[in-house]
């Protein structure tokens, strides 16, 4: 089990990395577009047609995906008041529980995205004529991520609670 373990950290580190460079690339070039754009604009009377329609895709991939790291980094919506003042055994079945419960609305999400992207796959952006699938597609790559990140984080509350939480503790003493 401690070899699985060690590879399912390993798995989830590589992963991670590979996002937030992605996320970071994406957020960086929207922020850059934006004040480029609005510099051509407002200062040269200068438009770059096209460009808000990419950065939009960018900002839709980057949020979609992003979610995904929200559930790695032990975060979702919740009041967990109450629930912190249980036992550890209770609470990690609350925690358990919430997260099969973000897995089955992230599956049903994803299902459903897929006849969105086919409901789309013919429609073209106004200027840049790129498919709508492509910033669509982030929702079912998003959700299968959030999905993937969910099993990890039950695995590590099923057999190393202990890292799972004191991880998310050095977290939040963090921020």
């Amino acid at each position: 089990m401690k070899k699985f373990l060690s590879a399912l950290y390993r798995f989830e580190a590589v992963l991670s990395k590979i996002l937030e460079i992605f996320i970071t690339v994406c957020i960086i070039t929207v922020f850059v577009g934006i004040f480029v754009t609005t510099v051509l604009r407002y200062l040269f009377g200068f438009s770059v047609m096209g460009v808000a329609e990419i950065l939009l895709v960018l900002f839709i991939l980057a949020n979609s995906i992003g979610s995904s790291l929200l559930i790695r980094d032990g975060g979702n919506i919740a009041i967990t008041y109450f629930v912190d003042l249980l036992p550890q055994k209770a609470r990690r079945f609350f925690h358990i529980l919430s997260l099969v419960a973000v897995i089955v609305m992230n599956y049903f999400f994803a299902s459903l995205s897929i006849g969105w992207l086919d409901a789309t796959r013919n429609y073209r952006s106004m200027v840049t004529h790129i498919p709508h699938w492509v910033s669509e597609i982030g929702i079912p790559i998003g959700c299968t991520l959030v999905m993937l990140f969910a099993v990890i984080a039950i695995i590590k509350l099923l057999f190393d609670p202990e890292t799972y939480y004191s991880k998310l503790a050095e977290d939040v003493s963090t921020t």
